[in-house]
């Protein structure tokens, strides 16, 4: 009983949290996403995932880019990366 208790409280605050988020696209991972994501992180010397991220914001032709791993205020294949923790 408790279980099932913990289980829907958690399903209902994802979905509201989820509800934020209606509206945006979504990019897939594809093989000529990886190879971007492969290139970025050798020419930027970024980890990979970071790359794989810049790499689905250039697809959907994103302007900036949240992150607090990566340097704000650099570009990254013509996105400009801001921290929203610093207010930059």
């Amino acid at each position: 009983m408790e279980s099932a208790h913990i289980r829907s409280s958690l399903c209902g605050g994802e979905t509201s949290f989820l509800r934020g988020f209606r509206g945006l696209d979504a990019v897939a991972p594809d093989l000529p996403l990886v190879l971007r994501g492969v290139e970025l992180k050798a020419l930027h010397g970024i980890h990979f995932h970071d790359a794989m991220m810049v790499a689905a914001a250039e697809r959907a032709e994103a302007a900036e880019f949240w992150s607090e791993d990566l340097n704000p205020g650099q570009r990254y294949a013509g996105i400009l990366v801001r921290n929203p923790f610093r207010g930059d």
